[in-house]
């Protein structure tokens, strides 16, 4: 889902996403130097709600991580020297990666939905349609072409009903 960017930092503004969106308490350390970044994510499971003293001592022993532990230290390493006396069950690595929905397909769509005399009134003023995607800033452009295209009427069917 989409949430309001609430917090100082962007470890307060993930944990708020999660509390927001997710309704899942979390708790969340980062860490970055000029080569990589990582995290440590906990999170409170639906149902777990129980064992108060779980999730405290699971947070607490988190929080004696450093910089370095979460930028050097292995995955199943970390999880031992935290975790040892716990029964501890890891999920299996979720390489992340950034991905953006936007298409021409999409701006075409976006545009129809203004209408064609709205459309036509831009590209009288501009000369073109100039739309930036906010996510990952690609430039897509387009002309009267494109713009009498997307309402022209669409040619009948040679498909018998």
């Amino acid at each position: 889902g989409i949430v309001a960017m609430q917090g100082d930092s962007m470890q307060d503004c993930f944990q708020e996403y999660f509390q927001q969106s997710e309704q899942l308490e979390t708790q969340l350390w980062l860490a970055a130097d000029e080569q990589s970044c990582a995290g440590f994510l906990l999170q409170r499971l639906p149902g777990e709600r129980n064992d108060e003293d779980g999730w405290e001592r699971a947070t607490q022993l988190a929080s004696t991580l450093s910089t370095n532990d979460l930028l050097k230290t292995d995955r199943d390493l970390l999880i031992h020297q935290l975790y040892h006396q716990e029964t501890v069950k890891l999920y299996p690595a979720d390489h992340i990666k950034f991905r953006c929905g936007c298409s021409i397909e999409r701006i075409e769509a976006v545009i129809q939905s203004l209408g064609e005399e709205e459309a036509n009134n831009i590209i009288k003023e501009q000369g073109k349609i100039d739309v930036d995607c906010e996510f990952c800033n690609k430039h897509y452009e387009l002309a009267s072409t494109d713009v009498s295209r997307l309402f022209a009427p669409l040619p009948p069917s040679d498909t018998q009903h």
